[in-house]
């Protein structure tokens, strides 16, 4: 079965499961999915959202950039193009200093940012992309 016709599937499936529009009278709490899930917008988005990255990764992985984790497009969707502290790309992505930190080390080591001086920033850092981030954000 193709993606697309998988997808289509699976929205038909979720249709199914809320029935008539008199069996939509039921509260959220009640409606369940196939998988015995309750109905949570706030899930079905943030599964869309994995889904829509993991497959942003594996275009990417398509197009020569086998390392490129999924973790790192956090970090490239909170960065601004002027160079951006690595407290507010934290803040933004809603990750820990710690665990950015380690993101944009890997993102520093693989050429894709650099550290510049800066009075914007706490640490007198902010981190922008290089030519090679460039490149690769914009292809």
């Amino acid at each position: 079965m193709s993606v697309k016709a998988s997808e289509q599937s699976a929205v038909q499936s979720r249709r199914s499961a809320l029935g008539s529009p008199a069996s939509r009278a039921l509260t959220i709490s009640e409606r369940k999915f196939p998988d015995n899930r309750g109905f949570n917008l706030k899930q079905l988005l943030a599964q869309a959202s994995l889904t829509l990255n993991h497959r942003i990764v594996a275009a990417l992985e398509i197009r020569g950039h086998a390392d490129f984790q999924v973790e790192y497009l956090t970090v490239f969707s909170s960065i601004e193009s002027s160079g951006t502290p690595l407290s507010a790309i934290a803040e933004r992505a809603s990750l820990g200093l710690d665990t950015m930190h380690e993101l944009v080390r890997a993102l520093h080591s693989g050429g894709y940012l650099e550290r510049q001086p800066s009075t914007a920033s706490l640490d007198g850092t902010v981190y922008a992309l290089t030519d090679d981030g460039w490149h690769f954000m914009l292809r």
